[in-house]
């Protein structure tokens, strides 16, 4: 489902660069619940697992040296916040949108 939000840009650096507000993009989010299991010995694991944003009309290059990802709705709720996260490929481009991964912060 697409939502209208607000997209702030964090380059989490000591170079002293402010964050960029980006309003009314439009995106696509799909969340990963996390795994949770019970190992023999009772003790519980938890494993988590990026999102995968879709922001039409962004770029792969607004990108570029940013670390932190914070998306909010219209409302002020964050629905993610997390670090970009490369592991699963660099973000990508695909007719108009590019598409990325963030991992929540713990």
């Amino acid at each position: 489902m697409q939502s209208i939000v607000e997209i702030n840009l964090i380059n989490n650096s000591s170079a002293g660069i402010k964050p960029k507000k980006l309003t009314a993009q439009t995106v696509e989010i799909a969340h990963v619940p996390d795994t949770v299991l019970t190992g023999v010995d009772g003790l519980v694991s938890r494993g988590s697992h990026p999102s995968t944003i879709r922001w039409f009309g962004g770029t792969a290059r607004d990108l570029h040296g940013v670390n932190q990802i914070r998306i909010v709705d219209s409302r002020g709720a964050v629905l993610v916040d997390g670090q970009l996260n490369t592991h699963y490929g660099v973000p990508r481009e695909v007719d108009g949108w590019v598409i990325f991964d963030v991992l929540k912060l713990e």
